[in-house]
């Protein structure tokens, strides 16, 4: 039993840290040890799509995505058709006890609801890219995918004739369930891209299927609190009492890297080039991030400010002093620390995700220490009565969605997804059948899971019994207070602190740039990146002395970053005004 224990915690860490989420075909969800179904080719492509369009039925709109005469009305009468229909939908989905949705009892209900049978198509997230990659090459496509990464984004899927344009549907009429969501102004904007296209339909993350809700942040940073107590030692805040924390860590714990960080200097959250997921822990004290970032709608460049300097400074003398990682750029805990430094004392601070927070590691006999437990904490700033102003952060706008120009029945198609956002679709799947795996708590309206979820009868742990209800993540309302049923609040604490820092500094999740800006962008700033973080682990070791830090500055402004700024900024001014 506490193999699975461990496989399922484990495997939930792992697959909340991705930034394409997708519960549902190999375990609680992915997982390094799930099978791989092999390289797919262009040939088992063609041969499973040119399967999929056969079954479709003949539809009822025209390729350019505009409907009929024939209004979507009645988009709660169910079924959603006559006969039997069939769509094929490819998205990611992982789950190590089934092979497909399908045999979820929450799925098996929605089919007989709806009498639409749905041909999943899954996908590891690991094999994701590659796979999205050859199906485009392909020419055939699934009736409904998950927007992998098209070249170009979305616009681009409309103009070369592989995404139905879905303008015309996206209304009270066609999707009421969808367009209620669309009614916040912040939420429209993420769904839309800069020409005013609607290209896809986004999964939304709600409470309780209330309204769009941002989960608390997933990761943030983590402090032995057990070590604070011993030492009777208050919570950090200032960069100076985290100076206080890490030096009694290694002197009084004997934390050979008291803190942990990121290969290239930098704790960023794993921040990959192009993207707004900069974190900034401890550089976002001194009002700036470790690459992009905006004040006051300007976007900004971190690495050439002065307070870059500061930052280095700093990490230069922790390093001198022994209280960050000496092996810092071999261990690379940017996204998470690594067990073998958490869990055994080496190390009593650093980034991490919830579901390793609290007494997770003592709980699951990672570590020998009773008494171990990991506090999430708030990321430090200068002075006290601060806030930082950049953290981990999750969009209620999740996942896009889009219709293939391949599909024959784009109306059915439309009907079906605008049902996943009904609050019956949602029961199906996150929680299952009412009556098999859940109840509704007669006072509170809210679906709870019952003994088949939290004593499963064929010893699934609660964690991975609930994933074995229903589709799980995927388009619709995604109701994520699901989970506080089957974890213990301790874990969910970490989220409630870190959710109390603040997001100005960073620049819009859905903010995007053309494909042509996409290409000159890439064709400095990957050489700027690699220059900055190569200079930037130099400076912090002390191979390159802090007084070179201007030539350092004068050799990024040369490799072109003021044209990197101005296409930020450019993307940055089109998302502002959708």
């Amino acid at each position: 039993m506490k193999k699975r224990v461990m496989a399922g915690l484990l495997v939930f860490l792992l697959v909340l840290s991705m930034t394409a989420a997708g519960c549902g075909k190999k375990s609680p969800q992915e997982t390094e040890k799930t099978p791989s179904s092999g390289k797919q080719t262009e040939e088992d492509i063609n041969e499973d799509t040119n399967d999929k369009e056969n079954e479709s039925n003949e539809g009822t709109s025209d390729q350019d995505g505009k409907p009929e005469d024939t209004q979507g009305s009645g988009q709660d009468a169910l079924p959603l058709c006559e006969e039997k229909q069939t769509l094929s939908f490819w998205f990611v989905w992982s789950n190590s006890y089934i092979e497909s949705p399908n045999e979820t009892p929450g799925a098996k209900k929605m089919e007989e609801l709806t009498n639409v049978h749905i041909d999943y198509l899954p996908v590891a997230s690991s094999e994701a890219t590659e796979k999205f990659a050859l199906m485009l090459a392909s020419g055939n496509h699934p009736d409904m995918m998950l927007d992998f990464g098209y070249p170009g984004g979305g616009d681009a899927g409309i103009a070369e004739g592989v995404f139905v344009k879905l303008n015309d549907y996206v209304n009270a009429d066609y999707m009421p369930n969808y367009s209620r969501f669309l009614e916040d102004e912040a939420i429209r904007k993420d769904t839309i891209t800069d020409s005013g296209n609607i290209y896809a339909i986004y999964a939304m993350a709600t409470n309780n299927f209330a309204e769009p809700d941002a989960e608390n942040p997933w990761a943030g940073l983590m402090v032995r609190r057990d070590w604070l107590q011993d030492l009777n030692m208050e919570t950090p805040v200032t960069i100076e009492d985290w100076e206080k924390m890490l030096t009694a860590f290694k002197e009084e714990k004997g934390a050979e890297a008291p803190l942990m960080i990121g290969s290239n200097g930098i704790i960023d959250g794993g921040n990959t080039i192009g993207t707004q997921q900069d974190e900034g822990y401890f550089i976002s004290a001194y009002g700036i991030l470790s690459e992009f970032y905006q004040k006051d709608g300007k976007v900004m460049y971190g690495p050439i400010q002065p307070e870059y300097k500061e930052y280095l400074t700093l990490m230069n003398d922790w390093y001198n002093k022994g209280l960050i990682d000496p092996n810092f750029m071999s261990n690379n805990a940017g996204v998470f620390m690594p067990n073998d430094y958490s869990a055994t004392g080496k190390t009593g601070a650093g980034r991490g995700h919830f579901i390793a927070s609290a007494n997770f590691f003592a709980l699951n006999g990672m570590s020998e220490d009773e008494d171990f437990f990991l506090q999430g904490v708030q990321a430090p700033v200068l002075n006290e009565g601060e806030v930082a102003q950049a953290r981990n952060v999750n969009n209620p706008v999740r996942e896009a969605f889009a219709i293939s120009t391949s599909c024959k029945n784009v109306e059915l198609a439309i009907r079906w997804l605008d049902y996943q956002f009904t609050r019956e679709a949602t029961l199906l799947n996150y929680y299952g059948v009412e009556g098999e795996t859940y109840t509704i708590n007669p006072e509170t309206g809210i679906a709870e899971y019952n003994e088949w979820v939290l004593q499963n009868p064929d010893g699934y742990t609660a964690v991975d019994a609930h994933y074995l209800v229903g589709r799980g993540q995927g388009v619709g309302a995604f109701d994520y207070t699901k989970e506080f049923q089957v974890q213990d609040d301790s874990f969910f604490e970490a989220g409630r602190t870190w959710a109390k820092d603040g997001i100005s500094l960073k620049l819009p999740d859905k903010m995007s740039m053309t494909a042509e800006e996409g290409s000159r962008f890439n064709s400095s700033y990957i050489d700027i990146q690699t220059y900055v973080q190569e200079n930037t682990v130099k400076f912090i070791t002390g191979a390159k002395p802090l007084g070179e830090f201007d030539a350092f500055v004068d050799g990024i402004l040369a490799m072109d970053i003021e044209d990197c700024v101005a296409l930020k900024q450019a993307a940055l001014d089109r998302y502002n005004a959708r």
